[in-house]
């Protein structure tokens, strides 16, 4: 069970089609989820409207180091094989992974022909592109993941993708919901996850209570200034 932020959902099945835009459900470019359909829209609009400085492309995935995924030895030997050559992911974390390589690679061909062919049309593909032209990849985390075995049609992931944009970090938190058709996994549409609100462990001082440095003074003569 995830407790983490974790959206209530339907099962897909049990779902109907794409809501309105802005109903916290991504069925849009999808960064592998990333740029939903809010997020890209959104992101394109934002981006379209700054100086577009266009960052040199990455070129990591054509050489023997780590994939750019966080995992495997080689972007060749892991999502490559996906991006690239056209295997089909074995797992929806796999397909995730793979469509993140393909953000970071800029090969949005197969960031859209992983969509679900159900959602594919509400894909923002220029939107999409110029995103992953735009910023600078900076990693993936996997939290969770349910479903998605090899019995199962239909997965879930729950990730992080960091990243940033004219000088600005931010991170993507979203829960990823993924199909399988015909023996092939393909991304389906997903839900942006807020972050917790941060929760204090200690008492909140005072300014006329004693600082909590242990000086004899009062916090607001002291630490508190």
């Amino acid at each position: 069970m995830i407790h983490h932020g974790a959206v209530v959902r339907q099962p897909l099945s049990a779902r109907a089609g794409p809501g309105p835009l802005g109903d916290g459900r991504t069925p849009g470019c999808g960064l592998l989820a990333v740029l939903g359909r809010p997020a890209c829209r959104v992101w394109a609009s934002a981006l379209r409207a700054l100086p577009l400085v266009l960052a040199p492309r990455d070129r990591r995935g054509e050489e023997s180091v780590s994939c750019v995924c966080g995992l495997g030895p080689s972007t060749e030997e892991c999502c490559g094989r996906y991006v690239n050559e056209g295997k089909p992911a074995p797992t929806p974390e796999a397909l995730m992974r793979a469509r993140y390589a393909a953000y970071v690679l800029q090969k949005i061909d197969f960031v859209e022909s992983s969509h679900d062919p159900d959602t594919r049309h509400e894909m923002d593909k220029d939107g999409a592109l110029e995103w992953s032209r735009s910023a600078k990849w900076l990693g993936l985390d996997v939290n969770a993941t349910e479903g998605g075995g090899p019995d199962d049609d239909e997965g879930v992931v729950e990730f992080v993708a960091k990243y940033e944009v004219q000088g600005r970090v931010a991170n993507h938190r979203e829960r990823a919901y993924f199909k399988k058709i015909k023996g092939k996994w393909f991304y389906h549409d997903g839900d942006m996850i807020k972050p917790k609100p941060m929760v204090r462990d200690t008492p909140k001082v005072g300014r006329n209570d004693p600082c909590p440095c242990g000086s004899g003074k009062k916090y607001k003569k002291c630490c508190g200034r």
